[in-house]
């Protein structure tokens, strides 16, 4: 079954060619790629792996074809299924419909000016009382695994906006400094996604402070991609444009409303049953 996706399309075919050429893909080396990156999963000891080409792209594209890193990257993949079981099992849409109903994570369905998919989260908005932080990031996670499925996607990367409005000191009590590491070590090294930017509005005073306690995780490359915007929208617009955004960040788009995209996820379950099936047979 082919997996239902949600975005809009790329209108720019010229956006599309230079960012091919950026990630080094090309018929040839995209078929060639393939093939030696199959040979190596297949040859891989005590791991079963989706071998499929479409799967295989998206690992191929967050390493620009460097077949290593792309098999390093589908390894660490499947072992972060394994150990962090609390976000990867039941890692499906059925499982997560009730925190997407809160409306306060999803995926936008207009693409920046880069093409790039928007992941829009509002920390701020959740209550702990209600969901866990494994759970908030397992909803994350669903979102991510969406994003991917398109192909544009898998070429331009990914932005994300949080909206931490609301966020105190009770959110951040409630999650471990494991929890934070995990988060970073998922993003940086265990997700075929090429994460573009994180956007930060509307954050309390402390929260810069606190990010500066994680900051020494992070890969430098991922500190860069980082930016925090307060309350000011139209910095916002200088990196994501607002024909992309709902009008509660000043952009043109109508208000924030999952059910179009819990009705594709919804649609997608048995893809993302199956993908469970996959994985390190021994740890």
């Amino acid at each position: 079954m082919a997996a239902l996706e949600l975005l809009s399309p790329l209108t720019s075919p010229g956006l599309r060619e230079s960012t091919l050429r950026e990630i080094n893909e090309s018929p040839s080396i995209r078929e060639a790629s393939i093939r030696e990156l199959r040979h190596m999963l297949e040859n891989e000891k005590h791991l079963r792996s989706r071998t499929d080409a479409p799967f295989l792209l998206r690992f191929l594209r967050a390493r620009k074809f460097d077949v290593d890193a792309a098999f390093e990257l589908v390894k660490n993949y499947y072992r972060c299924r394994s150990k962090y079981t609390e976000v990867y099992n039941g890692l499906l849409p059925s499982k997560v419909k009730g925190n997407l109903m809160y409306n306060y994570q999803t995926l936008l369905p207009h693409r920046d000016l880069q093409g790039r998919a928007i992941i829009l989260v509002k920390s701020g908005a959740w209550n702990p009382n209600e969901y866990g932080p494994d759970e908030v990031f397992k909803t994350n996670t669903m979102c991510m695994e969406q994003a991917i499925l398109d192909p544009d996607t898998q070429v331009n990367g990914v932005v994300m906006i949080n909206d931490v409005k609301g966020l105190g000191f009770h959110h951040i009590r409630c999650c471990p400094p494991s929890h934070f590491v995990k988060v970073i070590h998922l993003a940086q090294d265990g997700f075929p996604a090429r994460f573009k930017a994180l956007h930060i509005v509307n954050e309390p005073l402390f929260l810069r402070a606190f990010m500066a306690v994680l900051l020494p995780f992070m890969k430098e490359k991922f500190r860069k991609r980082i930016f925090f915007h307060g309350s000011d929208m139209s910095s916002l617009h200088q990196h994501v444009s607002p024909s992309a955004l709902p009008k509660e960040y000043g952009g043109t788009q109508d208000d924030l409303d999952n059910e179009d995209f819990v009705r594709t996820l919804e649609q997608n379950e048995e893809l993302f049953r199956k993908d469970a099936e996959y994985g390190y047979t021994e740890k």
